[in-house]
This record gives C-alpha cells, sequence and structure tokens, in this order.
C-alpha cells in the first residue's frame, strides 16, 4: 500500500530537485574559463540550474530522433538534429 506524501510535498521535491542537480557552478565557470569568459561565482551558480535544463531538452529531443529512427543507439546525428531543431550551432566534435 501506497504511503500518503508529506505535508509539504511540494516544498520537499523543489528541494531534492536542487540538491540532485548534475551541474554544479565549478563546471559552469570551468567552461566559462574554457571559452575565455571571466564569470562570478554567483553568476555561475545562477547559470548550472538553466545549463542543465536545456542540456535536458537538448538530450530528450535527441532520443526522440533516435526512436523515430528505430535505433537503440543514440548517435551524434540525433544530437545535431536536436540542436538544429532549436536552432542552435552544431559544435565541433558533434558532427
Amino acid at each position: 500500500m501506497a504511503q500518503a506524501p508529506p505535508s509539504g510535498a511540494g516544498d520537499a521535491s523543489a528541494a531534492v530537485t536542487a540538491e540532485t542537480s548534475h551541474v554544479s557552478a565549478a563546471i559552469v565557470l570551468n567552461v566559462a574559463v574554457h571559452v575565455g569568459v571571466k564569470l562570478d561565482p554567483s553568476i555561475a551558480k545562477a547559470l548550472a540550474p538553466d545549463l542543465e535544463y536545456r542540456m535536458r531538452e537538448v538530450v530528450q529531443e535527441a532520443v526522440k530522433f533516435m526512436r523515430h529512427s528505430k535505433r537503440g543507439k543514440l548517435t551524434c546525428e540525433d544530437v545535431n538534429s536536436a540542436l538544429k531543431l532549436r536552432n542552435c550551432e552544431v559544435r565541433a566534435g558533434l558532427s
């Protein structure tokens, strides 16, 4: 039998989502340094959740391309198609 969610479950789920983020501010700072942008750590912390959200969207679209092609393996072409669908520039290494 399933247990009832605790009171204030909406607040708890938001906290769990924030804690389980896969993109940290350190990753955003490393990318910024790599492309030659000086970035404040507080800005990197604010950008991290948005970066994770947008990456998740692209991967979900790429998986749709894979499934529509009736394949079980995600390819660079799927990611490129997902990026083109979002009007994003296809970066080197994904072609």
